[in-house]
């Protein structure tokens, strides 16, 4: 896909997050992964990602998700990472605004706390943005400042453990 996009994506995120101390990203084809600490800290991160449609409505196509993962190897960590986020929601809902939790029907630019798209082990909270022009500038701006905000309200909870 495109590696200038996510590339661009990292470099606003790095320069939009006041606290990012230790802060580390990798751009990849499909997206970019942001996370604090060594690799293994990576489990649970931030990222901004193209996925297929097929996860959400079994259609084609894809739409680019933002926001953050636990991707830990049994769900059951996944989840106690979701619930201390959401056990925070007042603390951070001005920033994220509304999330939904698990939603019976395809929402798009709505916070949502679910499983990952695509894997019911892991965990999200994320939004999705239909239709995605991966050529636009602007997207790449507005893509990394977005991917901040979930950095700026979820750390600090995720920081005092």
């Amino acid at each position: 896909m495109k590696l200038g996009f996510f590339e661009r994506v990292g470099d606003v995120v790095r320069s939009s997050v006041e606290d990012n101390a230790g802060i580390q990203t990798r751009a990849h084809r499909g997206g970019v992964k942001v996370w604090f600490g060594d690799e293994t800290a990576g489990r649970e991160h931030y990222e901004a990602q193209l996925v297929s449609n097929r996860h959400l409505d079994g259609g084609d196509g894809y739409v680019l998700e933002i926001g953050f993962h636990a991707e830990h190897r049994d769900a059951a960590s996944n989840q106690r990472a979701l619930d201390r986020i959401l056990a925070a929601r007042s603390t951070w809902k001005e920033i994220i605004g509304e999330c939904l939790d698990a939603p019976d029907e395809i929402v798009h630019d709505i916070a949502i706390a679910d499983h990952f798209l695509g894997n019911s082990t892991w965990r999200r909270i994320s939004e999705t943005w239909d239709q995605p022009d991966l050529d636009d500038e602007e997207l790449g701006f507005e893509t990394g400042a977005r991917l901040a905000d979930y950095i700026t309200a979820f750390q600090p909870v995720l920081a005092s453990g």
